[in-house]
């Protein structure tokens, strides 16, 4: 015979489990549902008004003329810096996302094409970035080529971080005070508007963006690794250029234009609010079944012979 002890300890974890249970099917009911219930008007309501008013309180105070640019960093460290960039008033990331290639030839990409043209909204990089994706403007590009056009296009000076010769040690560096320039050196140019490029950890920079930088710069080491991750190297060069123009008394801010702009490019989609709930709750389950959709079609139909390796079978992609 148990003790009361016992009896409660086990009848209270299978009601704690049923409970759980419970919330995890309303959760799925939440997920897959079409159309919310009574309540769905008022929650999509709320987030979208919530969301809206923090926009038009962070907007006025984004910095003017300052990019972020990262080229062919992993999800992870850009939903980080994504988060870095919110922090410190950068209105706008340029991710670029090279073709790359397998062992096999096979293009390969975190994203899908879909994903691409709006990749600050994938569900994965809103979570990691703790929403702060929802707040920074994200344009991607498919080289750094067309990357480098667009930003000269706007006036904008590139810098990137390097540790190949001839870059400067960053307090050195011509750009951080804007128009007066730094220690002596460039004071009649004009670096308002800059573009800070950062790398893939493993292989930094490539070719293109070192050819087409204006300056090259490092964070200078003290211990026995000579550079630091990504996620850790965006945070002090940023922080490094608004400190120094706010001291020189250049730190600019949005124009009236480019704050309409922005604030029009990341407001909250003004849609029936029973759609729009569907849609918020239900994006990572529709997801999930496309992209099964996909592999499964490309089981069928994807596949490449590779007889010479495979002792004529074939290897689906």
């Amino acid at each position: 015979m148990q003790n009361p002890g016992q009896l409660f300890v086990r009848y209270g974890l299978i009601l704690g489990c049923s409970i759980a249970l419970s919330g995890v099917g309303a959760l799925s009911m939440m997920a897959t549902s079409e159309r919310p219930g009574p309540g769905g008007d008022r929650v999509w309501r709320s987030q979208r008004a919530r969301r809206a008013a923090l926009l038009r309180d962070v907007v006025p105070r984004r910095l003017g003329g300052v990019r972020v640019v990262l080229e062919d960093v992993r999800s992870a460290n850009a939903a980080s810096i994504l988060r870095t960039c919110d922090a410190l008033g950068i209105p706008e990331v340029y991710w670029i996302h090279n073709p790359r290639k397998d062992e096999r030839g096979f293009g390969r990409n975190e994203f899908s094409p879909e994903e691409l043209t709006d990749v600050g909204r994938v569900p994965a990089i809103v979570k990691a970035s703790m929403g702060m994706s929802w707040f920074v403007g994200v344009t991607t590009f498919l080289s750094s080529e067309a990357c480098l056009e667009a930003l000269k296009a706007d006036g904008f000076r590139n810098v990137a971080t390097s540790l190949r010769g001839g870059s400067v040690p960053l307090g050195d560096a011509t750009f951080l005070e804007g128009r007066t320039g730094a220690g002596g050196r460039g004071a009649t140019e004009d670096w308002s508007r800059v573009a800070l490029w950062f790398g893939h950890e493993g292989n930094g920079l490539g070719q293109a963006a070192l050819a087409g930088a204006d300056e090259a710069v490092h964070i200078p080491m003290r211990g026995s690794g000579d550079s630091l991750g990504v996620s850790a190297a965006v945070p002090i060069v940023c922080h490094e250029l608004v400190r120094r123009r706010q001291a020189a008394g250049t730190l600019e801010l949005l124009g009236a234009g480019e704050q309409a702009a922005l604030l029009a490019r990341l407001m909250p989609p003004a849609v029936d609010p029973a759609e729009g709930l569907a849609t918020l709750m239900s994006d990572r389950a529709v997801r999930r079944r496309a992209k099964r959709a996909k592999i499964s079609q490309a089981g069928k139909s994807d596949r490449c012979p590779f007889a010479e390796d495979n002792g004529g079978k074939e290897e689906t992609i």
